[in-house]
């Protein structure tokens, strides 16, 4: 019977001693650490708004997101998972990127931001999917631990490869693009070539045609002076009075158009004046509407991103003020755990008194201790020597007591170590729906701050749309101002001509009245065929004018703009540069030739490179470049000081 106790008593003892460290083991197994990702999408170095960032977890989708307008997405992963983060986005190269979170167990509670939030995935052109092809489906990355960092980085040479293919296959279809690009600027140029011969052509024609209009003139013009002359030798007759104050009647005519004429030209010029002056006040309103609209903007994205900022940051004061919570708890649990072994300790010690006071030898007082000292360094390895300090106990009835004290001690520590995963596990969930409010309240802010910008966005570009339909309206009335005068012009002019060409025929009526009925009748027939070959002439050298200058207009404005487009031919093929020519880092270098000046900056890095190039002509037109798109200058000016600043950053962080 006392055997039998005494087994069933090694066995419980045994399990509840076992208790406690099975209860600690589970409160430090739970884990609060996960990898965040915080990345950007980016397409030529700007953010991408509106690509879909999906994430899955072993082979199932867990979460998919949209990239804001910042191009931004956040992620969090559980560690020792293996993940999939796929970006798309249409027309452009869909990327997948691998991720393998298995991570030592020292670390699990660790909460690991990668690449501190600068995590970057950049897009370019793929319509027709051929360079995803060539991806075969593998990731462009493949991301795991690594022990030597402590952290979690890139396979270096597995991303180097998958970037050197890609990179030799653009290449080689941007060669063949500017190939493409230079022969059939070749042939623009030789069909402009060809248009220039067929306009020398059509000018010599057209000198030909003026020449021969110019001596039909001429004729005409002779033939005019040769009847005046004659009609002139028969009008003296009449009168030398008469033809001083006909004489006086055309100076008076004649100065009466050319007042009429600078009249008209005044108004004209001051029209154009006006029409200048207008334009310029609506360009700089709109300058200024553009400028406010663009602050407006600039303020908003400031505003943006000190809200994000300040919730991040409260965020992360906010888990380490949890983190600090916990560890104050994991403190209090050890010090509850050095408290009830000590406890044990102290009954040990007493049990070891009451065995060593009634034990027959010193032997055996010395191999009882030294079993409880084997037991307390390793209760859980070192059974058997349990078993046997066990044994020792058992021989005398004055053990049991000290046996069954050691199992409520370790009872009351084995619901001290219940107590205390509850009180983790409530304040593990407290920490994780603290963070949920967060991130609940994160997203609320940056949806806010979205439909502000969005509502500001859509403001603006309604008043910038308003002032485009005022503008537009000024210019009709303006036009419609300018050729009603213009009219008004014209019609006084004429109805002027028509009251001098009644006076003077009445005048030419009055003073033949006083001629002999036969000079009256053979001067009204002369008077009648002057006027009517003076008015063809008139009339036909007015028209031959104004065709002539509207042909000369013509030629003009085709001369210019077939010139401005051989000259953006020219300027687009100076465009065609290759950047092997130059070093890595900034170059910027000027090159004047016979009839222009090429002002070139070129930026080069490491795997990517960009050349603005601003052309000057002679005749003062003026290009501007980045790469062989054409941009204006305004662009120019912008983007070339941003590349700068971002090769002047890369510079400090190395």
């Amino acid at each position: 019977m006392i055997l039998k106790l005494i087994k069933l008593l090694k066995i419980k003892f045994g399990i509840l001693l076992l208790l406690p460290i099975l209860f600690f083991v589970d409160a430090f197994a739970q884990t609060g650490g996960y990898l965040q990702i915080r990345g950007i999408v980016q397409k030529d170095d700007k953010a991408l708004e509106g690509a879909k960032v999906v994430l899955s977890k072993n082979g199932a989708v867990a979460q998919s997101v949209i990239s804001a307008a910042n191009g931004t997405f956040i992620f969090k992963l559980d560690y020792n998972q293996k993940y999939n983060l796929a970006i798309t986005k249409t027309g452009l190269i869909s990327k997948t990127i691998e991720f393998d979170t298995k991570i030592p167990d020292d670390q699990v509670d660790v909460i690991i931001d990668f690449y501190g939030g600068k995590f970057k995935v950049d897009l370019f052109d793929d319509s027709e999917g051929k360079y995803e092809s060539k991806l075969g489906g593998k990731p462009v990355a493949k991301i795991s631990y690594n022990k030597t960092y402590e952290d979690f980085d890139y396979d270096a040479e597995y991303s180097k490869k998958i970037k050197d293919d890609l990179d030799a296959a653009r290449k080689s279809d941007e060669a063949d693009a500017r190939a493409k690009e230079k022969a059939r600027l070749d042939s623009v140029n030789k069909a402009w070539n060809d248009s220039l011969a067929l306009k020398k052509q059509r000018e010599a024609g057209l000198a030909g045609q003026r020449a021969a209009a110019e001596a039909a003139a001429k004729a005409k013009a002779d033939s005019i002076a040769k009847v005046q002359a004659d009609e002139k030798a028969k009008a003296d007759a009449l009168a030398k009075a008469d033809a001083e104050k006909t004489r006086q009647e055309q100076l008076a005519r004649k100065k009466s158009e050319s007042d009429s004429i600078a009249k008209v030209q005044a108004d004209e010029k001051a029209k154009a004046d006006a029409d200048a002056k207008e334009k310029a006040l609506i360009a700089a309103r709109e300058k200024s509407a553009r400028d406010s609209a663009a602050k407006a903007d600039a303020e908003q994205k400031r505003i943006a991103l000190a809200t994000k900022q300040k919730a991040e940051a409260d965020s992360i004061a906010k888990v380490k003020e949890e983190a600090r919570l916990k560890a104050d708890a994991a403190a209090k649990e050890r010090a509850l755990a050095v408290a009830a072994e000590k406890a044990k300790q102290d009954s040990i010690s007493k049990a070891q008194a009451d065995a060593k006071a009634r034990a027959d030898a010193d032997a055996k007082a010395q191999s009882i201790a030294a079993a409880k000292e084997k037991i307390r360094q390793d209760s859980i390895t070192k059974a058997e020597a349990e078993k046997t300090r066990l044994a020792e106990f058992a021989r005398k009835k004055a053990e049991e007591d000290s046996i069954a004290k050691v199992v409520a001690d370790a009872k009351v520590k084995a619901d001290a170590a219940a107590k205390a995963q509850a009180i983790a596990e409530a304040k593990e969930k407290a920490r994780r729906d603290s963070l949920d409010q967060v991130e609940i309240e994160r997203k609320r802010l940056v949806m806010i701050a979205k439909q502000k910008a969005d509502a500001d966005s859509t403001a603006k570009a309604e008043i910038l749309a308003k002032n485009k339909a005022d503008a537009e309206a000024r210019a009709q009335v303006i036009a419609a101002e300018r050729e009603k005068v213009r009219q008004d012009s014209i019609a006084r002019v004429e109805e002027e001509t028509k009251v001098r060409a009644k006076a003077e025929a009445d005048v030419r009526a009055k003073l033949m009245a006083d001629s002999t009925a036969r000079a009256q009748i053979e001067e009204s027939k002369r008077q009648e065929e002057r006027k009517k070959i003076v008015n063809d002439s008139l009339v036909k050298a007015k028209q031959d004018s104004i065709s002539f200058a509207l042909a000369e207009k013509r030629a003009l404005a085709d001369s210019v703009s077939k010139a401005k487009t051989l000259a953006a031919i020219e300027a687009k093929k100076v465009a065609l540069v290759d950047d092997k020519d130059y070093p890595e880092g900034l170059t910027e270098e000027t090159k004047t030739e016979a009839n222009k000046t090429i002002y070139r900056t070129v930026i080069k890095k490491k795997d990517s490179s960009v050349i603005f190039q601003k052309i000057v002509y002679g005749w003062g037109g003026v290009y501007y470049f980045k790469n062989t798109a054409s941009i204006s200058e305004n662009t120019y000016t912008l983007e070339i000081k941003k590349a700068k600043d971002t090769l002047d950053k890369d510079k400090e962080i190395k």
